[in-house]
């Protein structure tokens, strides 16, 4: 099979009938004009215009370009709709009353990177807020499965505007700790 093929998901690409039909569209036109309209004759001084051979790939330009079109705002529109996805947003609780450190750490994660912070937020008891964003330094966190089986520490899927509104007001308001 090969890599063309691969890359589409094994179908067949659509845009091949497109193009075929803009190279052939001089003769469809021709065969239009020449033998449909003004077939050949012993008495004909002459044809006609031939309008068909000018039309037919002006039409098919046209319908490529509408094609493309279209097929360009629906790759923006599906690329669009995927920007946000290979990110997971992480909160993650960590319990005992005598840390130093931060009780509560929000995490981006880029899932495309091999699950790596790529921005943190880190919040203390006293609700003060660091951010950090990652400039080529990466750390790799794991899964929320794997991070919830430490008695000292509780992980949780959060949302996208939740980690914004607090990357951007630099103030989290909610619980410091896991049950409540």
């Amino acid at each position: 099979m090969s890599d063309r093929v691969r890359k589409n998901g094994g179908k067949f690409p659509k845009w091949i009938f497109l193009l075929m039909f803009v190279v052939l569209s001089p003769w469809i036109g021709m065969f239009i004009d020449f033998r449909i309209i003004f077939p050949p004759s012993a008495a004909a001084q002459g044809h006609g215009i031939p309008i068909f051979t000018i039309l037919i790939p002006l039409i098919a330009i046209g319908l490529s370009v509408i094609f493309l079109f279209i097929a360009g705002a629906k790759k923006a529109s599906e690329m669009a709709a995927c920007r946000g996805k290979h990110y997971e947003y992480l909160k993650l609780f960590w319990q005992g009353n005598d840390m130093p450190g931060p009780v509560l750490t929000f995490h981006e994660i880029d899932l495309d990177a091999g699950r790596c912070s790529i921005r943190c937020i880190q919040v203390y008891r006293n609700r003060y807020v660091e951010c950090f964003a990652n400039h080529g330094v990466y750390t790799p966190v794991p899964p929320v499965q794997s991070m919830n089986g430490s008695f000292r520490q509780r992980a949780f899927v959060t949302v996208r505007q939740e980690f914004e509104e607090i990357w951007n007001s630099r103030c989290y308001l909610g619980p410091l700790d896991a049950t409540g």
